[in-house]
């Protein structure tokens, strides 16, 4: 089904998006926390629809059709709302719907003005999931771990364009966004490290090494200063 709804996308991608983002926006449901019956089966229709999404996200090849899911913020917030819930069948599809809009804002740099702006928007999304996706890194499940890291690493290192000489402080739009004529940059290390921090001082009040998150934060190349001393 998914790969029939991407080869429709790819003939009529504004039409084909629209439609699907209209659907989806009626069928994502709050993800409740509650594992009875009735939860367990709102969870998985919303795995089904992240996971359509996502796979949307994967297809470059498409910007009409990318604009018109970045722009649905409400739905994209509404889809990764529930990283916090207990499951890994259900936080995975939301940690790589995340994972696929990293690699769109990337993506989309090159699509001049328009694509700038939904470049912003997407990270908008990420960053305002950045606390959610630190905790995964502390997560039971090894798999919710890798998939954290990889998404971490994916924004930290590839989500942001080196300086170039067309670029000035002074067009600097937002907090850690800063525009040159063709350049967009992204300082993501202080947010992360950040969040990283605040993840370290949750585990350790509610008793819990911070040992995985340190070494977590290590793979990252981030800097440890503030909770490694917390490891021991």
């Amino acid at each position: 089904v998914v790969e029939a709804l991407c080869k429709i996308v790819l003939a009529s991608p504004v039409k084909a998006a629209t439609a699907i983002v209209l659907q989806a926006e009626r069928d994502l449901c709050p993800w409740i926390g509650r594992a009875d019956t009735q939860g367990q089966q709102i969870w998985r229709l919303n795995q089904r629809i992240v996971s359509l999404l996502a796979e949307l996200f994967r297809h470059h090849n498409a910007p009409e059709a990318l604009m018109v899911l970045a722009n649905a913020s409400d739905l994209l917030l509404r889809a990764t709302d529930g990283m916090l819930v207990d499951g890994e069948a259900y936080i995975i599809p939301q940690l790589e719907l995340l994972e696929a809009t990293a690699g769109v804002a990337q993506h989309s740099l090159a699509w001049g003005p328009s694509g700038k702006t939904m470049a912003q928007g997407l990270w908008n999304l990420l960053k305002y999931r950045l606390p959610a996706t630190v905790q995964c890194l502390s997560h039971s499940s090894a798999h919710v771990r890798a998939v954290s890291t990889s998404l971490l690493r994916d924004i930290l290192h590839k989500s942001h364009f080196r300086y170039s000489k067309d670029f000035s402080e002074k067009s600097c739009h937002s907090e850690n966004v800063f525009y040159g004529e063709n350049l967009v940059i992204k300082d993501w290390r202080r947010d992360v490290e950040q969040c990283l921090a605040w993840e370290a001082y949750n585990l350790r009040a509610r008793g819990r090494s911070v040992a995985i998150l340190v070494s977590a934060a290590n793979t990252l190349g981030c800097s440890v200063n503030n909770i490694s001393y917390l490891a021991c």
